[in-house]
């Protein structure tokens, strides 16, 4: 391994990560590192053309060359490739904010969004990286997983206070879970965003096991429980199941 290139990847990492523009003290503390090794990734970063430098608060932040890496991997995602005829259609017939979210790790990311027209900016870009837990994708993934893995997931798996509303029982998440698993999707509300309902199936790879879902969102001001369920789980369990991911899932 290199370690300088190691390094580099954990100050890249950083910028993800809010509050996006950093000084190099921050980094210096955040990394653990040495200010004159910060100093110097800093530098090259800049140098290379992925950090922005204010000329005037001397801070960094992710210059666009961050958005052509998620280019790249969005264009050559398998998953990505099979999912997204399934998603456009959904998001046409329902006329609602349509979003594919992959595990990594403990957490979910959000890899396609398709906003309605009230969606909030937030919902609307793509790379958003939330505890798993938290969300009905999540936990939509976790239904297909084995009650050894979902057992550790509950017990282990870190969770985030977003709201009063934000469901931090972890046997009532381990509850929905399992609800998941006999409905074949997962409902929540008001666990990010207020006045949020939202409704998630899971992508399974060949071994039916998820590595992913497809979740549709809307406001609860709008709609309720029982009419998510009638008129619009149908039409997502249906485009879950239809989008076959080849071997290559980039697990």
């Amino acid at each position: 391994m290199i370690a300088s290139l190691f390094r580099a990847t954990e100050v890249m990492e950083l910028f993800s990560r809010p509050p996006h523009a950093l000084g190099l003290t921050e980094v210096a503390r955040q990394t653990g590192m040495e200010r004159s090794a910060v100093q110097r990734v800093l530098y090259t970063l800049h140098a290379a053309g992925w950090l922005h430098k204010d000329p005037v608060s001397r801070r960094y932040s992710p210059s666009i060359r961050f958005l052509e890496g998620a280019f790249g991997y969005l264009v050559s995602d398998p998953l990505m490739q099979n999912a997204s005829p399934h998603v456009i259609s959904l998001s046409r017939e329902t006329r609602e904010t349509v979003n594919v979210a992959r595990l990594d790790g403990t957490d979910i990311v959000y890899v396609s969004r398709l906003p309605a027209r009230r969606a909030a900016y937030v919902s609307t870009v793509v790379g958003r990286r939330l505890p798993a837990l938290n969300t009905s994708s999540g936990r939509a993934v976790l239904s297909t997983r084995s009650e050894a893995e979902i057992d550790e997931a509950c017990a282990t798996w870190p969770l985030g206070t977003y709201l009063a509303t934000t469901t931090t029982d972890r046997t009532l998440i381990r509850d929905q879970i399992h609800e998941a698993r006999a409905v074949g999707y997962a409902v929540a509300e008001e666990q990010l965003l207020p006045n949020e309902l939202d409704i998630a199936a899971p992508i399974r790879d060949l071994s039916g096991v998820a590595i992913g879902s497809v979740q549709i969102a809307v406001s609860n001001l709008r709609w309720d429980r029982a009419r998510l369920r009638t008129e619009l789980a149908p039409a997502l369990v249906d485009a879950s199941k239809a989008i076959t991911p080849p071997q290559d899932t980039r697990d």
